[in-house]
């Protein structure tokens, strides 16, 4: 399982395609949602990982999950 924490756009399609591809499965984190709600979602579905844009990195650190991260730059 996987986070993904991304406003929508490009990126975000582009980051799905890239998680299913690897054989992975996606948790759609959303950046509008409490940092509390983050972190139980992210308990509960024990992600290894998530995908973020640079502008959500820090708020994606602070709920406990390892990063990899996206540009968020056009």
């Amino acid at each position: 399982m996987v986070g993904l924490c991304v406003e929508s756009s490009v990126e975000q399609v582009a980051s799905m395609v890239g998680i299913m591809r690897c054989g992975a499965a996606y948790v759609p984190l959303d950046p509008k949602a409490p940092e509390d709600r983050l972190s139980f979602v992210v308990g509960a579905c024990e992600c290894s990982a998530a995908v973020a844009q640079r502008s959500l990195a820090e708020m994606v650190e602070r709920v406990g999950v390892g990063q990899v991260l996206v540009s968020d730059e056009v």
